[in-house]
């Protein structure tokens, strides 16, 4: 039996209480962030708008491929929190490890992001931080994974069991 790393999560939320926040607040995030990158991509069609990266400009078809990276996102963070909020109703560790997943696709992402832009102290600041926050988060539902794991271990009728028989 592994022992689980944190008991709580934002020291005021239980495991399964943060866990539906974290799930709530990616769904939220997610549909937002499916708006927004939408709306910029509607915005290329119009002439006189210019897109710039820092103080470069770049192409309408570039900026239409990162808005569609950032809408992919966005799509896996709502499927990541249906997913979290899925798992926590039917008491489902396995479907957690889909969540622990995406947080990792949202680093990735996250830094991309943050390389296409200027490099200064208050971006790798701002990578660093955010970091650190899923980190803690992947930390949080991996508690929350070890913990519904052992409780569905001690439910679990072993395989071998013989039912009694009836007449």
């Amino acid at each position: 039996m592994k022992k689980q790393i944190f008991n709580g999560c934002c020291l005021c939320f239980d495991l399964r209480s943060g866990a539906q926040i974290l799930g709530w607040l990616h769904i939220i995030g997610g549909v937002v962030g499916v708006a927004g990158s939408l709306l910029v991509i509607a915005v290329t069609r119009y002439e006189d708008i210019e897109f710039f990266i820092g103080e470069k400009p770049v192409s309408k078809t570039f900026m239409v491929v990162v808005m569609a990276v950032v809408c992919a996102v966005a799509v896996t963070n709502v499927f990541g929190g249906t997913m979290l909020i899925i798992a926590l109703k039917q008491q489902s560790h396995r479907k957690m490890i889909i969540f622990m997943a995406l947080i990792v696709i949202n680093m990735i992402a996250f830094a991309v992001n943050i390389a296409m832009d200027v490099i200064t102290i208050i971006s790798i600041t701002a990578l660093v931080l955010v970091w650190c926050l899923y980190i803690y988060f992947s930390l949080v539902i991996y508690s929350l994974y070890i913990k519904t794991k052992n409780q569905n271990e001690q439910v679990h009728v072993p395989t071998n069991y013989q039912y009694p028989a009836y007449a």
